[in-house]
């Protein structure tokens, strides 16, 4: 009989600590997901705000960089909608459903020397338990009191995920009746 007890003590802290490390797996897991994908969206959120102060240095100094794509996300360039879109899906969101300004004033057009030349939002919706995000960074036209003033991206309208880069260069500046453009080209490779 004392030998048999000798078997099953062993057995029943084995299956006990079996189950305690399934319930905490079970809890753990989703938790230490949702803290990736916070993680990963405000990252998103940093790279979008640092690509438009990036354009808006290069306007200002007539010069080029390149920036590496280094999230998991789908980067494209609209040059019709003067746009980059920045698209990922997550389980969870740190925003709620529906469209997030990151600026101030959410106009079109907005005022020279008061306003951001950048529009950026986030568009977030659900689909199949997961959250689709896009972050749009589009450039508006700036009024003052003469003139009008807009960065203006221009190149091939295409799409890159991660690994690859992000090239903007000045390229000129072009006056058409009270609107200047200062033209910068998105390049992705």
């Amino acid at each position: 009989m004392r030998g048999q007890q000798q078997i099953i003590t062993p057995v029943l802290l084995t299956g006990i600590l079996i189950a305690i490390i399934g319930s905490v797996y079970l809890w753990g897991a989703p938790l230490i997901e949702k803290n990736r994908d916070m993680a990963l969206l405000r990252d998103a959120e940093d790279f979008v705000l640092s690509m438009n102060e990036r354009i808006k240095m290069v306007a200002n100094t007539q010069g080029r960089d390149a920036i590496r794509v280094q999230l998991p996300i789908l980067v494209k360039f609209n040059e019709g909608n003067n746009e980059l879109t920045f698209e990922l899906t997550t389980k969870g969101s740190i925003y709620s459903v529906g469209r997030i300004y990151f600026v101030r004033n959410e106009s079109e057009i907005a005022t020279w020397g008061r306003d951001d030349p950048a529009l950026v939002y986030v568009d977030v919706g659900e689909l199949d338990g997961a959250y689709f995000h896009r972050y749009t960074l589009r450039y508006r036209q700036l009024n003052a009191p003469t003139k009008a003033y807009m960065i203006k991206l221009v190149g091939k309208s295409a799409q890159v995920g991660r690994g690859h880069w992000i090239y903007v260069e000045y390229k000129g500046v072009e006056e058409g009746g009270n609107l200047v453009k200062t033209l910068i080209e998105v390049r992705l490779e």
